[in-house]
């Protein structure tokens, strides 16, 4: 896929077409293209002059949101392909990395306004190869599989395209040299049809092992002036054809090892109705009042909430303002395995660390609030284990 594409001259896409039984054509007024022009003065004593009036989404609603931008065969292709030629309901648009163009303004460049942050501006030549995974990971986990098991595979040739520029092991979704950032991707959707594939292809620590969502794969927290809560032992994949790093993982395959601190936390009681990503938050001992923190479910199921979960913290700002932790539950939790469910972001004024500390146990009691004058504090540090995530 990557050589079909990436060398190709020209890729054609039929932009309207529903499925393959529409053809590249089809009928449009031919006078539809042209942007009215309006006399528009913006003062009592200002004269007139004409203007384009244009509709500021025609890149987005014509080429972002037509039907190939929503499968995921189809992503790839639009990154892969240096220039492309799209056939839409109303006009022809031509994109390539430095120029494009539509029939609106046959004349010369489409305004930069109409194309700024959008899908098409990932495969600009000035961008950082990691900033281009970025913005790719951001359209194709929107797009739609045709079956769950093509997830892995149709992303490969925008991965294998990367991972030379970017000189970093692939790891489903992921890459080696920055995974303690990419593992704090979050679902960036309000709900919908957000759930995990049954079985699961991917390891749940990869976003690729979710669905129906798109997501956002950097932190929020800057990699320059943080703390770092966890270190990475391992990291795998068994990949069903090793001369294709970027390719299909047989499934179950991924593991990840981690030294990290875990804190139990309990899911808060909600007024929010199932499918609700809202009604998915959670509440802990020792939680900082008037901290604002959020809490987003990787797949929004009923029986989520009945399940145990703890705490990861990952990254902290470096006065603890700032924090972000996975959401773990347990899978067989006598050998510290765990799956993920969801990612956990609090930020206030008052910063701390509460978030690496857990109530004194004494036998089955906590330590009573006199403890502390015979030696005893009331709070202990969560020592550091192996885990597992898989």
């Amino acid at each position: 896929m990557t050589d079909v594409y990436g060398n190709s001259a020209l890729t054609i896409v039929a932009a309207h077409a529903r499925d393959g039984t529409e053809g590249l054509f089809c009928n449009r007024p031919p006078l539809g293209t042209k942007a009215p022009i309006i006399d528009c003065s913006w003062g009592p004593n200002s004269k007139p002059e004409p203007y384009y009036l244009i509709d500021h989404r025609l890149w987005i609603s014509s080429v972002e949101n037509s039907h190939p931008s929503s499968r995921t065969w189809t992503v790839q292709e639009r990154f892969l392909s240096t220039k492309r030629l799209y056939f839409t309901e109303h006009q022809i648009f031509y994109h390539c990395a430095t120029h494009e163009v539509c029939e609106s303004f046959a004349a010369g460049e489409t305004p930069s306004q109409l194309i700024e942050n959008t899908a098409l501006q990932s495969v600009k030549s000035n961008l950082e190869p990691r900033e281009k995974w970025v913005r790719a990971t951001e359209v194709y986990s929107r797009a739609c599989p045709t079956k769950d098991t093509d997830k892995i595979v149709a992303v490969a040739g925008i991965a294998e395209n990367l991972r030379a520029p970017l000189g970093d092991e692939y790891l489903v979704g992921l890459w080696r040299s920055n995974l303690v950032h990419e593992l704090l991707w979050r679902s960036s959707s309000n709900g919908g049809d957000q759930s995990r594939p049954d079985p699961c292809l991917a390891p749940t620590s990869s976003w690729m092992a979710v669905k129906g969502v798109g997501v956002d794969i950097n932190s929020t927290i800057c990699s320059s002036g943080c703390n770092h809560h966890i270190n990475i032992i391992h990291a795998s994949v068994d990949l069903v054809d090793p001369s294709r790093p970027t390719g299909d993982i047989h499934q179950g395959s991924g593991i990840l090892q981690i030294r990290g601190s875990l804190k139990q936390v309990y899911w808060s009681p909600s007024k929010y109705s199932d499918g609700d990503w809202r009604k998915y938050q959670i509440t802990f001992e020792g939680e900082q009042k008037g901290a604002l923190t959020t809490t987003h479910p990787d797949y929004l199921e009923d029986s989520l909430t009945d399940r145990r979960i703890f705490l990861l913290p990952v990254l902290s700002t470096e006065e603890g303002q700032s924090i972000e932790c996975l959401v773990l539950t347990p899978v067989i939790e006598q050998a510290r395995i765990y799956e993920r469910v969801g990612h956990y972001t609090m930020s206030s004024d008052n910063g701390g660390d509460w978030y690496l500390f857990r109530q004194r146990k004494k036998g089955n009691d906590s330590v009573p609030w006199w403890g502390s004058w015979f030696g005893y504090s009331y709070w202990e540090r969560i020592p550091k284990a192996d885990l597992c995530i898989i």
